[in-house]
């Protein structure tokens, strides 16, 4: 079985009629029973979307998440960074 606790905080703001911004950061601490181990995980995230129009939107998103552990039956431990570049379109 396994115990976590964490929190996230999320803005978005519209800087623009046509432009909104976002932004995410977020922490979760999980401690597992019976076994000597706990886990970390720390991620940010930003974006903007773009409104073209009604139909068409294009949007820009990056990530990183950095997960750690800890305890003597520790799991894996790593950095992640990635980006998505998006379109999309509503018919």
């Amino acid at each position: 079985a396994q115990f976590g606790t964490g929190g996230s905080l999320n803005v978005d703001h519209e800087l623009l009629r046509n432009l909104i911004l976002n932004a995410r950061v977020a922490f979760e601490h999980n401690k597992y029973q019976n076994i000597d181990r706990s886990d970390d995980l720390f991620a940010m995230s930003g974006g903007a979307r773009y409104l073209m129009n009604r139909n068409f939107e294009l949007g820009l998103q990056a990530d990183y998440v950095k997960r750690s552990s800890g305890g003597a039956f520790f799991g894996p431990r790593f950095d992640r960074f990635q980006v998505a570049l998006t379109a999309t379109a509503r018919l």
